[in-house]
């Protein structure tokens, strides 16, 4: 199986319209993927030092002011925050609460978002040197695990390490 040639716009694009409800992984190779959070202000502070404590783990992008919904143009063009990601996963109290295609009527003027790098960056890299990405190529997300080894905290912020897994033969 080939990788979802996609051009970033347009897959934005079909994700806006809802045409596009799945993982990323795969797509727009050679594109910057991202992993995207926000949270209230009020904590972006402990969450940016978790960021900072764990940077390997959590690679620190960008940060978007409150309430701005419109990611900044060197790395995406014409992207919402709100709309141009198949799902979110919104947790209240540290609880999933719910998985929508869409955000926009919970997305608040008190929102920070952080842009953190995502491991689907580097698989175009992987195919292009003759090395198998087994998940592109059954077109499903990666595997991933939480390791015992803990993050340091930050705040309310506290998890053990999370790693994706890629088999290589």
């Amino acid at each position: 199986g080939e990788a979802y040639v996609l051009t970033p716009a347009g897959l934005r694009a079909q994700i806006r319209a809802g045409d596009w409800l799945s993982h990323t992984s795969g797509c727009c190779p050679g594109h910057l993927q991202l992993n995207v959070v926000m949270l209230p202000e009020k904590v972006a502070g402990a969450f940016r030092s978790f960021c900072e404590y764990n940077s390997l783990a959590c690679p620190l992008i960008g940060e978007m002011p409150p309430g701005v919904r419109q990611l900044p143009t060197r790395l995406a063009s014409a992207a919402d925050i709100a709309t141009d990601i198949p799902r979110y996963r919104v947790y209240r109290n540290g609880i999933l609460e719910s998985e929508p295609h869409n955000v926009s009527d919970i997305f608040r003027s008190d929102l920070v978002t952080f842009l953190l790098g995502c491991s689907f960056s580097f698989e175009a890299l992987l195919s292009a040197r003759g090395v198998p990405v087994r998940n592109v190529e059954q077109r499903c997300n990666v595997s991933m695990y939480r390791t015992s080894i803990p993050c340091k905290p930050s705040g309310p912020f506290h998890t053990n390490l999370v790693v994706s897994m890629r088999p290589v033969p």
